[in-house]
């Protein structure tokens, strides 16, 4: 695996676990940052091209290059926030799952009586 899937694989969302097994709260945390950071970079990537805008040195084809990449920057940051949102609200209607659900579901099964032979 290259050290950049590595990376991307292994990230933490912050006070949650590694990659791998993540809640689908979890994710949809992920989501969120991702496309904070998709923002935050299409706002550097605005701040760069008014900077260079009467610059004579730039070549022509950069202010469209620059456009369409500040139109993906604002489909992705959309598409990552909708998935967000769409993880959050399965994550509240999601019955819930793991150790405790597991040992809340055993002690309900105990309070019924055994089968008579």
């Amino acid at each position: 695996m290259s050290r950049a899937v590595e990376r991307l694989t292994s990230r933490r969302v912050p006070g949650g676990a590694p990659s791998g097994r993540r809640s689908v709260a979890g994710s949809a945390a992920l989501l969120r940052s991702d496309a904070e950071r998709v923002d935050h970079c299409a706002a550097r990537l605005r701040a760069l091209v008014r900077r260079l805008r009467d610059d004579p040195a730039v070549p022509p084809w950069f202010a469209a290059a620059a456009d369409a990449h500040l139109a993906a920057c604002a489909i992705a940051a959309a598409d990552l926030s909708r998935a967000a949102a769409h993880l959050d609200a399965l994550a509240a209607t999601a019955p819930p799952s793991g150790p405790l659900a597991r040992l809340r579901g055993a002690r309900q099964a105990r309070t019924t009586p055994p089968p008579t032979p």
